[in-house]
């Protein structure tokens, strides 16, 4: 019988502990959507739909996207709350260091034109501080030319 109890407590030990690791999204993203580091950066999926959930702040979503010289990354789709972007897109250089083009809220999108030397970006998807449980679904293709807008 008592072997039996130890089996139990380590088996429940064994459930908490990934259980705790879970719900502190350390090791694995609790929502669905891009990976929680620039080290741990899900591949974004060029033309399809992708979807997500940001938990808040403080868990960003992280995709990579390769990015030819000269091509343009076009994402649409971004929900827009009160006249502010909802969830906000900022894309790096390949270190996650140094932004490059963030979301442009007039026209819900985020366009970057590769004129530099580097093929290798990373896609941060974040929410303002205060917003919680934020979804978000995305459209991404690489273009020739960049949309260009008309002028009112």
């Amino acid at each position: 019988m008592r072997g039996k109890l130890i089996i139990a407590l380590i088996v429940l030990s064994a459930i908490a502990a990934v259980g705790y690791i879970l719900y502190k999204g350390d090791y694995i993203s609790l929502s669905s959507g891009g990976g929680v580091s620039p080290e741990k950066a899900s591949t974004l999926k060029l033309g399809k739909q992708i979807k997500g959930t940001i938990k808040d702040a403080n868990a960003p979503h992280w995709y990579k996207v390769e990015i030819p010289q000269g091509k343009t990354l076009y994402i649409s789709g971004f929900d827009i709350e009160d006249a502010y972007l909802k969830v906000d897109g900022k894309l790096y250089g390949n270190h996650a260091q140094t932004i490059v083009k963030s979301a442009d809220a007039n026209y819900q999108e985020l366009q970057f034109t590769n004129n530099t030397t580097h093929t290798e970006f990373l896609l941060r998807l974040e929410v303002e501080q205060d917003k919680t449980h934020k979804k978000y679904s995305l459209f991404a293709n690489i273009v020739d030319e960049p949309v260009v807008r008309p002028e009112n």
